[in-house]
């Protein structure tokens, strides 16, 4: 057999020249000239610095404590008032007329004295009875009637009451009569117009046991009682 032919090798490409190296170290820079120091203040004698930072200590304790006028305590102004004396107990009789008409319940049933014991030969009283829930204090008006020939309100229990409530009102009548006006318009204005109406709570409640007899009179229970 015939030998295979051999190929002609490729021609080497030529190698490209080395790079030259970086020199290893780098150049070092001139040192900065240092700046020159500066001159040291002289020292404190150690006599005097005790004597400043003592001085700084006491200024310091000074102004951490309060002055002697700031630790003192003012004197609050009074306020100035005109107010009569007399304004200030009309006032405080408003308040009790007011809590006392409040406070006043009627009984759920009245006692009227047809006669009196003493006109009786037994000793008992003869008494109707009138039950009083057909008439409400609270809305009550009285009539234009002022004329009443009814029998009067017994001094019994169930009246009692009433008859305390009157009484009280009296009272506050004549604690108003002994309020003094010294001449002040304000205090005779004031007194004058809580007189009215005590005299007209104690005007109302009689017109209304009278107008209650008036209205349902004839129904009354009458019984004899002794007192």
């Amino acid at each position: 057999m015939p030998q295979p032919v051999s190929m002609p090798q490729a021609p080497r490409m030529p190698q490209a020249p080395s790079m030259p190296q970086a020199p290893t170290q780098m150049p070092q820079a001139p040192s900065m000239p240092q700046a020159p120091s500066m001159p040291q203040a002289p020292s404190m004698p150690q006599s005097e610095q005790a004597a400043w930072e003592q001085e700084l200590q006491d200024r310091e304790r000074r102004q951490q404590q309060p002055s002697p006028s700031a630790s003192l305590p003012q004197s609050q102004p009074q306020p100035q008032t005109n107010e009569h004396p007399s304004l200030r107990e009309l006032s405080d009789l408003r308040s009790r007329f007011a809590r006392l008409s409040a406070d006043f319940a009627v009984p759920e049933i009245l006692e009227y004295t047809l006669q009196p014991a003493r006109s009786m030969s037994n000793g008992l009283e003869l008494i109707a009875r009138l039950e009083t829930g057909f008439l409400s204090y609270r809305s009550f008006t009285p009539s234009s009637v002022k004329s009443y020939t009814g029998p009067p309100l017994a001094f019994s229990a169930p009246n009692k009451p009433v008859h305390a409530y009157s009484e009280s009102l009296v009272q506050m009548l004549g604690a108003l009569d002994a309020v003094e006006s010294g001449g002040d318009a304000r205090v005779r204005d004031a007194r004058k117009a809580l007189a009215g109406d005590v005299e007209g709570e104690a005007g109302r409640v009689e017109r209304w046991w009278k107008e209650a007899w008036v209205l349902r009179g004839g129904e009354a229970e009458v019984v004899k009682v002794r007192t």
